[in-house]
Protein backbone atom coordinates (compact mmCIF):
# COMPACT_ATOMS: atom_id res chain seq x y z
CA UNK A 1 0.00 0.00 0.00
CA UNK A 2 3.09 2.23 -0.19
CA UNK A 3 2.33 5.41 -2.05
CA UNK A 4 -1.31 5.44 -1.03
CA UNK A 5 -3.14 8.41 -2.46
CA UNK A 6 -6.84 8.44 -1.66
CA UNK A 7 -8.94 10.71 -3.85
CA UNK A 8 -10.63 12.33 -0.85
CA UNK A 9 -7.24 13.61 0.32
CA UNK A 10 -6.83 15.54 -2.93
CA UNK A 11 -10.39 16.84 -2.80
CA UNK A 12 -10.07 18.12 0.77
CA UNK A 13 -6.68 19.74 0.13
CA UNK A 14 -7.85 21.37 -3.09
CA UNK A 15 -10.58 23.28 -1.24
CA UNK A 16 -8.24 24.31 1.58
CA UNK A 17 -9.40 21.97 4.35
CA UNK A 18 -7.15 20.69 7.09
CA UNK A 19 -6.73 16.91 6.82
CA UNK A 20 -6.37 14.54 9.77
CA UNK A 21 -5.66 10.93 8.80
CA UNK A 22 -4.21 7.70 10.12
CA UNK A 23 -0.88 6.79 8.55
CA UNK A 24 -1.87 5.10 5.30
CA UNK A 25 1.70 4.83 4.01
CA UNK A 26 1.47 8.16 2.24
CA UNK A 27 4.37 9.42 0.21
CA UNK A 28 6.80 11.41 2.40
CA UNK A 29 5.90 14.89 1.08
CA UNK A 30 2.30 14.59 2.30
CA UNK A 31 3.40 14.53 5.95
CA UNK A 32 4.23 18.24 5.77
CA UNK A 33 0.71 19.26 4.72
CA UNK A 34 -1.63 16.92 6.64
CA UNK A 35 -1.94 15.78 10.25
CA UNK A 36 -1.19 12.09 10.91
CA UNK A 37 -2.48 10.35 14.01
CA UNK A 38 -1.86 6.98 15.61
CA UNK A 39 -4.23 7.25 18.57
CA UNK A 40 -7.23 9.15 19.91
CA UNK A 41 -4.82 11.13 22.08
CA UNK A 42 -3.04 12.30 18.91
CA UNK A 43 -6.34 13.51 17.47
CA UNK A 44 -7.13 15.46 20.64
CA UNK A 45 -3.66 17.01 20.61
CA UNK A 46 -4.10 18.08 16.97
CA UNK A 47 -7.42 19.77 17.75
CA UNK A 48 -6.21 21.36 20.97
CA UNK A 49 -3.00 22.69 19.45
CA UNK A 50 -4.83 24.45 16.65
CA UNK A 51 -1.83 23.89 14.38
CA UNK A 52 -2.50 24.77 10.78
CA UNK A 53 -0.67 22.61 8.26
CA UNK A 54 -2.42 23.85 5.17
CA UNK A 55 0.40 25.83 3.57
CA UNK A 56 -1.08 26.91 0.22
CA UNK A 57 2.14 26.82 -1.80
CA UNK A 58 3.19 23.40 -0.45
CA UNK A 59 -0.30 22.04 -0.96
CA UNK A 60 -0.53 23.32 -4.53
CA UNK A 61 2.89 21.84 -5.36
CA UNK A 62 1.82 18.51 -3.88
CA UNK A 63 -1.43 18.52 -5.86
CA UNK A 64 0.37 19.37 -9.13
CA UNK A 65 2.62 16.33 -8.67
CA UNK A 66 -0.35 14.07 -8.08
CA UNK A 67 -2.68 14.79 -10.97
CA UNK A 68 -3.32 11.87 -13.28
CA UNK A 69 -1.41 13.36 -16.21
CA UNK A 70 1.74 13.83 -14.10
CA UNK A 71 1.52 10.33 -12.63
CA UNK A 72 0.93 8.82 -16.08
CA UNK A 73 4.04 10.55 -17.41
CA UNK A 74 6.07 9.19 -14.49
CA UNK A 75 4.89 5.64 -15.20
CA UNK A 76 5.58 5.96 -18.93
CA UNK A 77 9.08 7.27 -18.21
CA UNK A 78 9.78 4.24 -16.02
CA UNK A 79 8.44 1.86 -18.68
CA UNK A 80 10.42 3.56 -21.44
CA UNK A 81 13.66 3.36 -19.40
CA UNK A 82 13.06 -0.34 -18.83
CA UNK A 83 12.82 -0.91 -22.59
CA UNK A 84 16.05 0.89 -23.40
Amino acid sequence: MLGCSPTKLYEYLSVGLEVISPDLFFEPDVFEIIHIYESLEDILEIFESGKNRNNKSQTQEFLKKNVTSFRTKQILDIVNKAWI
